[in-house]
């Protein structure tokens, strides 16, 4: 006895054919999830490393401030400026000597977005007495829908003594 299949070819090819165009689209289905999922993922990723990436840019302005600036205490050398004690609230794209020392570190930053203060929490700046530089930058996030939409506040801050 023959099968339905045998005796009618064409019936067994439209349901193999029918078969193939489902699955096509549910390929299409699954490969749009996966590579929005993908996308996503790689996009927060770059969004953290830019994020990381700032916040070290950041942090390493800084210290460089704060390293010029425990050289030029009240004992510093005639050709270099003495800086503070008063405090000093600036952002990097300023004149001022501590913007253009701290703007050298802020490679892949725009200065204009970064605000800079300098104090001297001992109320001087003689040999030993502290200087603190706080650095800080808004980061807005590339895919605001993973990580907000407010923009993220990096901060960096280092305090030292003065040395000269």
């Amino acid at each position: 006895m023959k099968t339905s299949s045998t005796r009618f070819p064409d019936r067994a090819m439209t349901r193999r054919f029918a078969t193939i165009h489902q699955r096509r689209g549910a390929v299409v289905i699954e490969g749009a999830v996966v590579l929005s999922v993908i996308l996503i993922l790689l996009l927060g990723m770059l969004d953290l490393a830019m994020g990381v990436l700032r916040f070290n840019l950041v942090s390493e302005a800084a210290r460089r401030g704060t390293r010029e600036a425990i050289v030029r205490g009240e004992l510093s050398e005639p050709e270099r400026a003495s800086w503070g004690p008063s405090t000093f609230n600036g952002s990097a794209a300023d004149s001022s000597e501590i913007a253009t020392t701290i703007r050298s570190a802020l490679v892949a930053l725009e200065p204009a977005n970064v605000s800079i203060t300098a104090e001297w929490p001992d109320g001087g700046n003689a040999m030993n007495d502290r200087v603190r530089i706080l650095v800080s930058y808004q980061h807005q996030p590339i895919v605001p829908f993973l990580f907000g939409t407010e923009p993220i506040v990096l901060r960096g801050a280092s305090t030292m003594r003065i040395q000269h």
